[in-house]
Order: structure tokens, then sequence, then C-alpha cells
């Protein structure tokens, strides 16, 4: 299997730690990030914001044919639990 970017959603902590798993696993030669913080947040732990959340069906064209995967972590910063919006589990 080729390796490819994985494109991350929220450039957060929780997703700093699924691009480092991620890199570690072999699999994903690049890793990239969607952020609602775009464009004023270009780059978080070294790795480039892309676009916000918005701004990726707008360019579902161009992703096509470069994206493997997307992936949303899902954690929250806070005491309680949460589950974000669309989060399958």
């Amino acid at each position: 299997m080729s390796k490819s970017t994985l494109l991350i959603i929220g450039a957060g902590g929780h997703g700093k730690a699924v691009a480092e798993a991620a890199l570690l696993s072999g699999e994903w030669q690049r890793i990239a990030f969607a952020d609602d913080r775009w464009p004023a947040l270009r780059e978080t732990f070294g790795w480039p914001v892309v676009a916000d959340v918005a701004g990726l069906a707008a360019s579902k064209v161009t992703l096509a044919g470069v994206l493997r995967l997307a992936i949303m972590p899902c954690a929250h910063g806070g005491s309680r639990p949460f589950v974000p919006p669309g989060c399958p589990w």
C-alpha cells in the first residue's frame, strides 16, 4: 500500500498525539491538519494547517487525489466527557 497524507481534523494536543502515532505506524508519509483557527494558524507542532473545517468541503476535488484518510480525534480538554457532533463513538 502506498504511503500518503493523513488529514487530521483539529490541530490541538490530541491531534498531535494522533499525528505522532500515525507517523510511527509507518503507514503515513505526511501529516496535515484542518482547524477552525485557520488561516491565522498555519502550522502546529511542525505540521501544516491547510484549511478550516468548512473549507474542506470546498477543496474536496483538490484533496481527493492526495489524501487516503481524514480523521477527527474525539477529545475535550474539560473535566467532563465530551463527544463532538459527528464523532462515531
